[in-house]
């Protein structure tokens, strides 16, 4: 997207470059992309490293076509990384083909045919969609249905690369941990490490307690317990 000045890489893009140059890759490449099969993901892994490397000062990347089935994804999340997002464009394959078809009378691909696209649809079921159930679980899949206009469906997509608007109060970092674990002793050491101002809740009920305030009353009642202070115990 260049409205978010992202590198947008496409492995099929990657692929068929390498048919062009004729190289080992593209060859067998080309074999298996007319059959409307996979190419095996250790090719694929390693021309979109060499492509990230290529540009690596890009603040991110879109990778288009990949990953198409569950090994590949694996292998993504351990040698390269795992995604922060997915973007899923959902159409009825009738609309799809129609598509691919009216793209091949103009594209030159050889993988632009009836015969080969419905190949490429089976492959898509069979292991594609697998691997969009596997990110929808993860909470990392966001689906868009792609029939409407390219200024409609691009509209439904730019949201998700929006930054959220900033925080009235900036760094705030929220801290857990049990008791005892050590929380107060290195929430002073990062904000003086870092200027940050450390509150602590527990000080800060505490300081009620010894005021013998009635927030403070409820708040010794409740701790002495060894339970929660309510929020309606602090609203008082």
């Amino acid at each position: 997207m260049d409205e978010f000045k992202l590198k947008h890489l496409s492995t099929g893009d990657l692929l068929r470059a390498e048919v062009d140059k004729g190289t080992a890759v593209g060859q067998k490449a080309a074999s298996l992309m007319k059959e409307g099969k996979m190419v095996p993901t250790s090719l694929v892994i390693g021309l979109l490293r060499k492509a990230i490397e290529e540009n690596i000062n890009a603040p991110g990347f879109l990778i288009d076509g990949y990953p198409r089935a569950m090994d590949q994804a694996a292998e993504f999340e351990s040698t390269i990384g795992p995604c922060r997002l997915t973007l899923f464009f959902n159409c009825p394959m009738e609309t799809l083909e129609a598509r691919l078809l009216e793209r091949g009378k103009t594209s030159g691909r050889a993988d632009d045919n009836i015969d080969t696209i419905k190949k490429r649809f089976m492959t898509f079921q069979e292991q594609s969609l697998p691997v969009i159930d596997h990110l929808k679980k993860k909470g990392k899949c966001i689906e868009i249905a792609s029939t409407s206009s390219v200024e409609d469906v691009y509209s439904q997509a730019r949201i998700h690369f929006i930054p959220p608007a900033k925080l009235a109060l900036k760094n705030l970092v929220l801290v857990l941990g049990g008791p005892g674990s050590g929380k107060g002793t290195q929430c002073a050491k990062l904000a003086e490490k870092y200027s940050l101002v450390h509150i602590s809740t527990g000080d800060l009920l505490r300081e009620e307690v010894k005021n013998k305030t009635p927030i403070g009353k409820l708040a010794q009642e409740a701790m002495q317990n060894g339970e929660m202070v309510s929020m309606v115990q602090i609203r008082y």
